[in-house]
């Protein structure tokens, strides 16, 4: 599930539930983890005490590099999910945001993903967004302008799709299961191509594949709109069906 945004790609790649998302009763609790501002240690024991105390979501920030200098940290989010999912027994983990720019390819992320949601079924979701250049450019890159960001977004939102819902393949436990593609050109055991003016992927597979996750977008320009939309977003990310995009 991801947030709607004007590009006519991404409208046509998404599904938005806003009626079902206003007709929710359910409220959800949740727990930023700033990746920048604490330890590893430190934001296990947080995210511990905060579902004692009722916080049923959190949302981690996902960075190579902090926001300052001074006295910052700079964690590695997915390692830190798995630690804390552990830790947790229904903490739900979603990413704000994992940006597929340059430094994380995006059928690495749905490998990384996937995984996580093998491990602590419906507690992982991604979020994707269109990054920052201090966590690309330290690694040799260029920053791209912000139109290239959100088409490499959108092409490897289409992607991570393709591997995560191919046509058949096995889940967890070696079982043969079929899944219903949103793409006609897939071979009949999975594999994937995509050819895009950002990606290329070449006969691509997941072999250890997640039953249901979710895909949060969000590419927001000002700090306001990205927390509001984030907010909004997240409230109805666990508490509908997850659906596939």
């Amino acid at each position: 599930m991801m947030k709607q945004c004007d590009n006519k790609a991404l409208d046509n790649l998404m599904t938005t539930n806003n009626e079902e998302s206003q007709n929710s009763n359910n409220a959800l609790l949740g727990y930023w983890a700033a990746h920048e501002q604490y330890s590893m240690q430190d934001l296990l024991r947080f995210v511990v005490e905060a579902e004692k105390n009722g916080f049923t979501t959190t949302i981690t920030s996902d960075h190579f590099h902090p926001w300052w200098h001074d006295n910052a940290y700079g964690n590695f989010a997915w390692i830190w999910i798995a630690a804390a999912a552990e830790r947790t027994k229904r903490m739900q983990f979603v990413t704000g945001v994992t940006a597929p720019i340059y430094r994380y390819h995006p059928a690495i992320i749905a490998q990384a993903f996937a995984s996580l949601d093998i491990l602590y079924p419906g507690r992982i979701g991604l979020g994707l967004g269109t990054g920052e250049s201090m966590n690309e450019t330290p690694l040799g890159f260029d920053w791209p302008r912000r139109e290239a960001r959100l088409k490499r977004v959108i092409e490897a939102a289409q992607i991570i799709s393709k591997l995560w819902y191919t046509t058949t393949n096995n889940d967890n436990n070696g079982n043969d299961i079929k899944k219903t593609s949103n793409y006609a050109n897939e071979e009949e055991d999975g594999f994937v191509y995509f050819n895009g003016e950002y990606f290329l992927i070449r006969n691509a597979k997941l072999y250890s594949i997640s039953i249901a996750i979710g895909i949060l977008f969000v590419n927001c320009t000002k700090v306001s709109r990205f927390v509001k939309s984030l907010i909004i977003s997240v409230s109805s990310f666990f508490t509908l069906p997850l659906r596939r995009i």
